[in-house]
């Protein structure tokens, strides 16, 4: 929970041991995994000159309080989810085995979604929805601004690899195939995404998967080949 502690300072110059005893008690605060409000001097240059007389502390006091404004929230430098960006970056993502050979089966499909869903949470990722038929897989993903796209599918796809052919349960499994399909979703589709995904083995009793990535990819535009995927 956040709670704010409003500091109410004079308008003359902080002196150092001043400083020093209000930043020692906002690190105190810090502990508690709190955040506050501070008011801070009128007088910016003054202060700053003042808390400047104080060579231990006069970085972290000048961080703290020495900013010329009315007020505002100070967020935990232990807490990265208060002071990050506001990222949602959903995508759509299928990749399939190579060459397409049906090695994904139901033995140890679920432990496979498991395997992939921890290396997500690795890439500070999230996982909304993963689903799996014999030759693909699909999944809806929120990416972390922190690592890219490519980068995330090889971790992805190099580590699920490594441990499906370690599997004893794993048949015909020789690796992924070279590409993937990956398409950005609004939050607004987000629902009508997973439902689609959760129903895949329903869907694929009716469809080729040939003929799924081929739609997806004349939906957007995109270049269709027959080797795609494989």
């Amino acid at each position: 929970d956040c709670r704010k502690v409003k500091l109410n300072l004079k308008h003359s110059p902080i002196s150092p041991l001043r400083g020093r005893c209000l930043y020692n008690r906002l690190r105190r605060l810090q502990s508690n995994r709190s955040c506050w409000t501070a008011r801070y001097l009128p007088n910016f240059e003054a202060s700053r000159r003042a808390c400047a007389a104080s060579k231990r502390d006069s970085m972290g006091i000048q961080r703290i309080f020495l900013w010329y404004c009315h007020s505002f929230i100070l967020p935990l430098p232990n807490n990265p989810l208060l002071i990050m960006s506001k990222v949602l970056a959903l995508y759509h993502i299928v990749f399939a085995t190579r060459g397409r050979y049906p090695a994904l089966h139901d033995t140890n499909r679920l432990d496979l979604h498991r395997v992939i869903a921890n290396i997500v949470v690795e890439k500070e990722c999230r996982m909304l929805c993963i689903n799996s038929v014999t030759d693909h897989l699909h999944m809806l993903v929120d990416i972390s601004p922190n690592i890219s796209l490519r980068d995330f599918m090889s971790a992805v796809k190099a580590k699920s690899s490594m441990w499906l052919k370690q599997d004893p349960r794993t048949t015909m499994f020789s690796g992924w195939c070279r590409g993937y399909y990956a398409c950005t979703v609004s939050p607004s589709m987000m629902q009508k995404t997973i439902s689609y995904i959760e129903s895949q083995t329903e869907h694929h009793k009716k469809m080729f998967f040939d003929i799924e990535i081929q739609t997806m990819c004349e939906h957007l535009g995109l270049t269709f080949h027959r080797d795609d995927l494989r």
